[in-house]
């Protein structure tokens, strides 16, 4: 009896991808119930927001549909889903308890709100400019934050160069152990930025960064799976050899900071 074939891992981003690609094409967002998902190798809707639901085949967990479209596109999420009305001193309230807790301030990439988990920033970003749930629009949450706040726009800021973002990243990896993501929050060796707006520039192309950039780049991580120029090898054996120095190798190492230091971290 032929076995069924095993689903291969997903990610946020791929999930993203098809979402945005329905809605440019249908006008709607996809729900569980939409069908097939256009343009994958079999998947649907249904069974991606299950996996998403369990976190299965390679998602986090505390994900749905719902929850993943309204934190990063700004859609009302649940049957029905109204809005309350916003202001300017709620919309504030929120941005200091964030920045207690982040030490960063909010921008609208920044996700799902913890004390109001049916918000997200983009929502209200959304709401500010075009005037919605009582807002008298024409606005954005960076420029509210620059005037009552004083938080000045990241249009302002110096250039960025992907050197400096790599020696960050180094800096980082050092003192940690771990390589930094959007919410790993200030750095330290550049007080006025965070990596959420390092990776937000780098995604989105702004100040002075080449566009469609990330910070994880299209490199091979650990789970990258085998080689096709060397058969037989895969990246985690070489990640493995590459800390443990065997086959040659001195250890310490890892594949991220090798790939690092190729790029130019000293």
């Amino acid at each position: 009896m032929k076995r069924p074939r095993r689903k291969s891992n997903l990610t946020l981003a791929q999930i993203l991808v098809w979402a945005d690609s329905h809605h440019k094409r249908t006008g709607k967002w996809p729900i569980s119930a939409t069908g097939a998902v256009v343009g994958s190798d079999g998947e649907n809707w249904s069974a991606i927001n299950e996996a998403m639901r369990r976190a299965q085949r390679g998602l986090p967990s505390g994900w749905t549909m719902g929850r993943l479209l309204g934190g990063r596109r700004g859609v009302p999420f649940g049957r029905g889903a109204r809005r309350s009305p916003l202001d300017h001193a709620k919309i504030l309230n929120w941005a200091d308890r964030h920045f207690r807790r982040t030490r960063t301030w909010p921008n609208k990439h920044s996700g799902m709100l913890l004390q109001s988990p049916a918000e997200s920033w983009l929502g209200i970003d959304n709401a500010l400019r075009h005037g919605t749930r009582g807002l008298p629009g024409r606005e954005t949450l960076a420029k509210l934050l620059e005037r009552e706040r004083a938080i000045s726009p990241i249009a302002r800021r110096p250039k960025l160069t992907v050197a400096a973002i790599l020696r960050w990243a180094e800096a980082h990896f050092q003192r940690t152990g771990r390589w930094p993501c959007s919410t790993t929050g200030p750095i330290p060796e550049a007080p006025l930025e965070t990596w959420d707006i390092v990776v937000n520039s780098l995604h989105t192309g702004g100040r002075g960064l080449p566009n469609g950039l990330s910070l994880r780049g299209n490199w091979p991580q650990r789970n990258s799976g085998p080689i096709p120029e060397a058969p037989g090898e895969t990246w985690q054996i070489v990640n493995a050899a590459l800390r443990s120095g065997r086959r040659g190798l001195p250890g310490g190492m890892t594949l991220p900071r090798v790939i690092a230091k190729w790029n130019g971290v000293k």
